[in-house]
């Protein structure tokens, strides 16, 4: 799904750290430890159950490959996010113009009901982004199907941006 604002985005991350590494191109010189890519996490909703601001924000971090962690990225504190709601045209805040670690974030190799939970990614998103009102049962299980797998496969991060959306994340685990 694209991100609002992706191309303002792209122009933010050129100016951070010189040890980026854009996921194109061959990666920076060796000798560096972490090689950073920026991330930005799915929409997630302000307020829920959702109401007629259908207000979300797109957070916007950092992780990188360490050569010392073969399973297992660094992670980066949000250094920008973008806003959107009904009546809202995305905004992007910038919220440093560094890069902050905030820890490692694990990953495992996913079955294939993970691999088809991450699949529906875009549907769920658009799902989401459609709401004005609480979720029927079958966008419900949608959104808790895709949001789910999502949140257990970048918990560091959650950590991070929980509080912004706590009812939310409340929600799912609800389930």
């Amino acid at each position: 799904m694209a991100v609002p604002l992706q191309a303002q985005i792209e122009a933010e991350w050129a100016r951070r750290e010189s040890n980026r590494w854009d996921g194109r191109s061959s990666p920076p010189d060796p000798s560096q430890t972490t090689m950073w890519q920026y991330q930005v996490t799915p929409p997630l909703p302000r307020a829920w159950p959702p109401d007629a601001a259908a207000h979300v924000t797109w957070h916007v971090y950092a992780s990188g490959r360490n050569r010392n962690l073969c399973d297992a990225v660094v992670v980066a504190a949000p250094w920008a996010f973008v806003e959107m709601g009904a009546n809202l045209d995305p905004v992007l805040g910038i919220l440093s113009t560094e890069i902050h670690q905030i820890g490692w974030q694990g990953f495992w190799p996913l079955r294939p009901d993970q691999v088809a939970d991450f699949a529906v990614g875009n549907d769920a998103q658009s799902c989401l982004l459609a709401l004005r009102a609480p979720p029927d049962a079958k966008q419900a299980a949608l959104i808790r199907r895709f949001y789910g797998i999502w949140q257990a496969g970048n918990g560091r991060i959650v950590t991070e941006i929980r509080r912004f959306h706590e009812t939310f994340f409340g929600w799912l685990g609800a389930a």
